[in-house]
């Protein structure tokens, strides 16, 4: 009797054991499922965030060419472009733009600014004598000769009556708040924003950094993260090379980030964004939590399985 009590008590716990064994199998399987859809699904969002955002970008300097555009034809029109009234016609412009300062710059390359400031010579500048040629420029980043800030610039011909360009018009950005207009509210602001060109070059490093890297390319800000398996820093490059776009997850002193990247459109530039992986998955969060409500009704289970 004893020995048949052994054999039953044996047969029951393997059986406990293989069952035991099949249940966190399961439980691991639909863990690491949830995890990677979490994972993929944000992968999706983030690249469409930051395609929206690129998308946007673009809408607003295309809006801001075509204001320019309008002042700049009126401008043309008149006999002397260089008058009060014109003044106050290009402050109400900034007013009403994203712009903090236009220009109208002359044939001769002599400039007055909407804010009053002392007329310069913008001759030398590489964006009028694109737009003096008849095109339609963005600037690499400039600093400021009025208050040393780093600019963006947009810059149109201003044709005459008689079809000659005879000036420039030309509206500047401050280039450090790109973040804050197009990425502020994106993941409560916990990420920083980038705009570089497909050699690595920072067009605009986010004011989040506390430190000027503008001597730093973005290939050697990035040389000490790890990348995720499947991807590494010349995969970056060839992307960028490419004009493609590309979401990774990199590490760096124990912080796990996603890096995304996408071209804007305007002179081989990228919108870079790169965010914390706990950020980025914070819309996510509530099934971590019914994920560990899940295991405690599973344990819970499985300790009154075992004293039965």
């Amino acid at each position: 009797m004893k020995e048949l009590h052994r054999k039953s008590l044996y047969h029951y716990a393997t059986a406990l054991f293989v069952f035991l064994c099949y249940l966190g199998i399961c439980i691991a399987v639909f863990f690491y499922g949830i995890q990677k859809a979490v994972e993929d699904t944000t992968r999706v969002q983030l690249a469409d965030n930051v395609t929206s955002q690129c998308n946007h970008l673009k809408d607003v300097m295309d809006l801001e060419f075509e204001n320019l555009e309008g002042l700049a034809d009126y401008l043309g029109r008149q006999d002397n472009p260089v008058t009060a009234e014109n003044g106050d016609l290009l402050r109400a412009m900034v007013s009403e733009s994203s712009f903090m300062r236009m220009t109208y710059g002359t044939k001769e390359g002599a400039a007055y600014a909407s804010d009053g400031a002392e007329v310069q010579d913008m001759s030398g500048q590489a964006f009028f004598q694109a737009a003096i040629g008849g095109r339609r420029v963005v600037s690499d980043p400039i600093e400021s000769q009025m208050d040393g800030t780093d600019l963006i610039v947009l810059a149109v011909p201003v044709y005459d009556s008689r079809g000659s360009v005879n000036g420039v018009l030309a509206g500047s950005f401050d280039v450090s708040r790109f973040s804050e207009i197009f990425f502020g509210d994106l993941y409560g602001g916990t990420g920083y924003v980038y705009i570089i060109n497909s050699a690595g070059e920072s067009i605009m490093m986010d004011k989040k950094h506390g430190e000027d890297r503008r001597g730093q390319t973005f290939f050697e800000f990035y040389s000490d993260v790890t990348f995720e398996k499947g991807s590494s820093l010349a995969q970056v490059q060839a992307d960028l090379a490419d004009g493609t776009g590309a979401v990774y997850r990199v590490s760096r002193d124990g912080e796990t980030r996603y890096l995304t990247y996408e071209p804007i459109g305007y002179n081989n530039w990228f919108i870079c964004y790169a965010v914390p992986e706990e950020n980025a998955q914070q819309p996510y969060a509530f099934i971590r939590d019914y994920e560990i409500v899940l295991s405690l009704f599973v344990v819970a289970g499985l300790i009154i399985l075992l004293a039965v």
